[in-house]
């Protein structure tokens, strides 16, 4: 400015703190049981003794996923349970600060892994497991009875009739072999000047 010149005035923002702020992620910990998760949330800039749940009504949302699930929830309290999640489970999750009076969104928190607890095995189970392997096997004996019977029903063994039976081998021999006729040779017996004839055997 050069002696009494002087620039128009500039035009005059007005900065609304609550509206034009912007909210950072909120702090999120966990603990778990064997089909819950606890959750702990901490309001935007609540670590540093000025959290946004002062000025504003937050509702916080929260993504919980698994190796094959993702889900997604909404909570006005800070602190709640996710429940009837499957045990010995790996779930991660990531939570949202959100005031709906002012349309607006923190930033998401980091994402917080944790594993539920192994489910108790229940007391009837070597009992299942024995029934189930007595049933198993009695149901292989009985197919193997049924199917012993159906073979012998439909294709019944060829029984040698009770004649040949009592038969030796000897006696099959000569049955299908007959012996040959001996040979004999002529001979004659000279007695008291009369003659017979005979046959010596070989």
């Amino acid at each position: 400015v050069h002696g009494h010149n002087k620039s128009p005035w500039s035009k005059t923002l007005q900065f609304k703190p609550i509206e034009q702020n912007k909210m950072g992620p909120p702090n999120v910990s966990v603990n778990a049981s064997k089909d819950s998760i606890n959750v702990f949330i901490a309001s935007p800039g609540e670590s540093e003794n000025s959290p946004m749940s002062d000025a504003y009504e937050l509702t916080y949302n929260v993504w919980y996923r698994t190796s094959s699930i993702t889900k997604e929830l909404r909570h006005k309290p800070s602190q709640f349970i996710i429940s009837n999640l499957d045990s010995s489970t790996l779930y991660c999750l990531k939570v949202q600060a959100f005031s709906e009076t002012y349309n607006k969104s923190s930033a998401f928190s980091n994402e917080t892994c944790i594993k539920t607890a192994k489910g108790e095995t229940s007391s009837f189970t070597p009992l299942i497991i024995s029934g189930v392997v007595v049933f198993i096997i009695c149901l292989i004996f009985v197919i193997l009875c049924v199917w012993r019977y159906m073979n012998n029903a439909l294709f019944p063994k060829c029984k040698s009739p009770v004649v040949l039976e009592n038969f030796g081998e000897k006696d099959l021999n000569r049955l299908y072999f007959p012996i040959a006729e001996e040979q004999t040779d002529k001979c004659m017996v000279i007695k008291s000047s009369v003659a017979f004839p005979c046959k010596v055997n070989l």
